[in-house]
């Protein structure tokens, strides 16, 4: 029977400050806890999302796991609480707190699982001290959106956090996010069917062309 290792696997807090409150603008998910088996995700302009126990409970995660023989899953945050939007000191903020998260399930359950760090990578300076912090605190890589703003990560500027990635020996998920041309494809899913394979292909041979992959081969 094949062992398997999920590296792509979205998990949450149950429950988050009050980043709108607490900052004094809006912008930010909100989660409420409505019962033991889901909650509600409300994130401005979008909308509420419906969010399972299994996005925030590890006993649910690991009995899902032993099902489908899964030896350990590598966490990561869900996109939409990136905040590369956000003002630097708010966003490492932010990150801190989710990534506080899975320190906490990585030291309680070392066996089952692994995390990829949030960042803010909008800055630079402040992404890399979170690298480091994370690096000593067990996490092992880190995950980033495919674009910054709409600014591609092979962009110069994002350099160092790439260094910064290598010389902590962290591996690196680049996730699609917030897809070029988003607004052509509101119908039939195409933002997942079209928009998230192209903003792949478009990461990928961007970070080939400036040979970043062959400059840091250990992430």
């Amino acid at each position: 029977m094949i062992k398997k290792i999920d590296i792509h696997s979205h998990m949450i807090p149950k429950s988050l400050p009050d980043f709108e409150n607490e900052f004094g603008y809006k912008g930010f998910p909100k989660i409420e806890s409505f019962n033991d088996d889901y909650s509600i995700m409300q994130i401005s302009g979008e909308g509420t999302r419906k969010i399972k126990a299994d996005c925030w409970d590890p006993s649910i995660r690991i009995k899902d796991c032993i099902k489908n023989n899964v030896i350990k899953q590598v966490v990561s945050t869900m996109p939409v609480l990136f905040s590369y939007w956000a003002p630097k000191r708010d966003a490492l903020e932010v990150s801190k707190i989710l990534n506080n998260h899975f320190i906490d399930l990585i030291n309680t359950f070392p066996e089952k699982f692994d995390a990829l760090a949030t960042i803010p990578m909008q800055a630079p300076d402040l992404a890399i001290k979170e690298i480091e912090r994370c690096k000593k605190d067990g996490i092992s890589g880190v995950q980033i959106g495919s674009n910054i703003n709409g600014e591609c990560i092979s962009s110069k500027r994002f350099t160092p956090i790439f260094q910064s990635i290598a010389e902590n020996n962290m591996c690196v998920l680049i996730h699609p996010w917030d897809v070029y041309g988003k607004d052509l494809l509101g119908d039939y899913w195409l933002q997942w069917l079209v928009g998230m394979p192209s903003e792949t292909s478009r990461v990928i041979c961007s970070l080939i062309f400036i040979i970043l992959l062959q400059k840091y081969q250990n992430m």
